[in-house]
């Protein structure tokens, strides 16, 4: 789970460059099968990417461009990393 600031300070950038590589997995470790969520506002080229990830992936990724507290509660207590 990825709640946060969209901008690269707060590493959405690091999760946009490996994020094919972990929806896919290399078969040495990481299998490909994940389930992300991602909420946050700020920079509109990381809104895009949550939008695209979502749209990409139906039902394996979660793209939230906005906050809500009650939300963002929810997000962690389901979540296992962090």
């Amino acid at each position: 789970a990825f709640i946060g600031r969209l901008a690269y300070q707060k590493g959405i950038d690091v999760i946009e460059a490996v994020f094919p590589w972990l929806m896919s997995g290399d078969h040495a470790g990481v299998t490909g099968y994940v389930q992300v969520v991602m909420m946050g506002t700020g920079d509109e080229k990381y809104g895009r990417f949550l939008r695209e990830a979502e749209a990409h992936n139906k039902g394996r990724v979660a793209g939230y461009v906005g906050f809500t507290s009650e939300l963002e509660h929810k997000i962690l207590a389901g979540a296992d990393i962090l």
